[in-house]
């Protein structure tokens, strides 16, 4: 397998009770492939409180295990420096597990927006998946389909032998007692991403009212009937803008869209951004379904 050396890498990973799935993967990638890190992120959900005397929460534990081995990568030259990302809320509430909708969103909006930051100062992003919480994994796999970009950016899942796993030890004495694992990312012609960008740039040059039409039909699923009755007017006059909605979109998108099949297109073209801003912002009105308003 090739793995891109030659621009600054940076290391993203989630992590759980299990310091190990930060350290073998950090030497996997420096042993196997000569990779240096400008920078190693470690995105985690929250230790709990502990009283006097008790020990350590299991997270807080594995924290204080990777910020010593920080320590010895960044004297070894391997990590430049370590970025540790505490998962909260939108109101800063400590994340400790996923419990509800409201803390998938702020996990996978963490994991996202670390993703993008790396990726956008220019970084090759390797991804260690293997840690933290599943949902945290599955998030992981979601950004990095959505967000990678192919031939520079790689998501790494990490095995090993039950006897090292029983060890829990940090280091491997050789790849036959822990390994990583490439996980496939699915190449398109244009990325998800580049198609979302274009049709949010589209969505906004359009007027308000084209906007609102736009997710009625998309969102809502809405009839020009029904489009008519909410929004005060004939019928006719719906059935115009339509008609320049199409027309503007064909010329915008340069494509010609069938009359007949424009409301299915419109769909199909929209229904993935809507979904995306719902999923970044979910306080968001414009994204939200007419059951949800």
């Amino acid at each position: 397998m090739t793995v891109p050396t030659s621009a600054r890498s940076a290391f993203i990973a989630t992590l759980g009770t299990e310091p190990q799935v930060v350290t073998v993967v950090i030497d996997r990638l420096h042993q196997d492939y000569g990779l240096r890190f400008h920078e190693a992120v470690i995105i985690h959900t929250q230790p709990r409180p502990v009283r006097d005397g008790e020990r350590p929460d299991p997270i807080q534990a594995s924290l204080d295990a990777v910020r010593a081995e920080m320590a010895n990568y960044i004297r070894a030259g391997v990590v430049q420096a370590d970025y540790y990302v505490p998962l909260r809320l939108a109101n800063h509430a400590p994340i400790y597990d996923i419990y509800s909708a409201q803390d998938a969103r702020a996990v996978f909006r963490a994991i996202d927006g670390e993703v993008v930051r790396v990726r956008d100062a220019g970084h090759n992003i390797h991804f260690s998946a293997a840690g933290g919480r599943k949902g945290m994994t599955m998030y992981a796999m979601a950004v990095a389909q959505f967000r990678f970009r192919p031939g520079a950016d790689r998501l790494w899942l990490l095995g090993s032998t039950p006897a090292f796993q029983a060890s829990r030890q940090l280091h491997a004495a050789s790849s036959d007692d822990a390994f990583i694992i490439p996980v496939p990312i699915a190449v398109m012609d244009e990325s998800f991403e580049s198609r979302l960008a274009k049709a949010g740039r589209v969505y906004r040059s359009l007027d308000l009212e084209k906007q609102k039409l736009l997710s009625m039909i998309v969102i809502g699923g809405l009839g020009n009937a029904k489009i008519a009755h909410d929004i005060h007017k004939s019928v006719k006059r719906v059935e115009q803008l339509v008609l320049h909605l199409r027309l503007e979109l064909g010329d915008r998108l340069d494509r010609d869209f069938a009359p007949r099949a424009f409301r299915e297109e419109l769909i199909r073209l929209y229904s993935p951004y809507f979904e995306w801003r719902q999923l970044i912002d979910p306080d968001d009105p414009d994204a939200q379904s007419q059951e949800t308003r």
